[in-house]
């Protein structure tokens, strides 16, 4: 087990190096917001794990905190405001 986790983390960060020569190649900022409902502990270490990634291969993140009781409306609202921008390139 401990050799497929070698392998795991091997795989990824080839991966991330293959993304991070990627965007240096093309000259792009890219961006990902990432909406957050509430705040529960594990979509926390989830999306600080997303931060970290991102800042390694040069991606922009922006974490939005939305309230735990946020509306169906409110949050179709938030996704359509960033999906406007054309500085984003993904929304989680």
């Amino acid at each position: 087990m401990l050799e497929l986790l070698t392998s795991c983390k091997d795989y990824a960060e080839r991966q991330k190096g293959i993304i991070k020569n990627l965007i240096a190649m093309r000259k792009v900022d890219p961006w990902l917001v990432v909406l957050q409902i509430g705040a529960d502990p594990a979509s926390n270490s989830y999306i600080k794990a997303k931060e970290r990634d991102c800042t390694e291969v040069g991606i922009q993140c922006e974490v939005v905190k939305l309230p735990n009781d946020i509306s169906h409306s409110e949050l179709r609202g938030h996704i359509h405001v960033y999906n406007r921008l054309s500085k984003v390139d993904g929304i989680i």
